[in-house]
């Protein structure tokens, strides 16, 4: 859809518009196939994990898995539970 947008744009802009969907689209699959992190669902811990090394439920448990989700998307961290937990439990100590 959005390549058949893009021809129907002004001629010089075309290509330029069509490769730039290609390469974003390439970048998905390869982050599908290789099944990374892009949301909280994909992350090896979720908020019954980290409740149950006691950290509380609420705005501290949304921060404590947000910093998660950052830290792994940024390649700070692998997406393991166990180095997930540790980190998890470092970041709520200092909130």
């Amino acid at each position: 859809m959005k390549i058949a947008d893009a021809m129907a744009q002004t001629l010089g802009l075309r290509e330029e518009r069509c490769n730039n969907i290609i390469t974003i689209r390439a970048e998905l699959d390869k982050v599908i196939e290789q099944q990374q992190c892009f949301s909280l669902k994909d992350l090896a811990v979720n908020g019954r994990d980290l409740m149950d090394i006691g950290i509380p439920r609420g705005v501290i448990l949304g921060k404590v898995l947000n910093h998660l989700l950052d830290s792994v998307i940024n390649e700070v961290v692998e997406n393991d539970k166990s180095k997930l937990t540790e980190i998890a439990k470092e970041f709520s100590s200092v909130l």
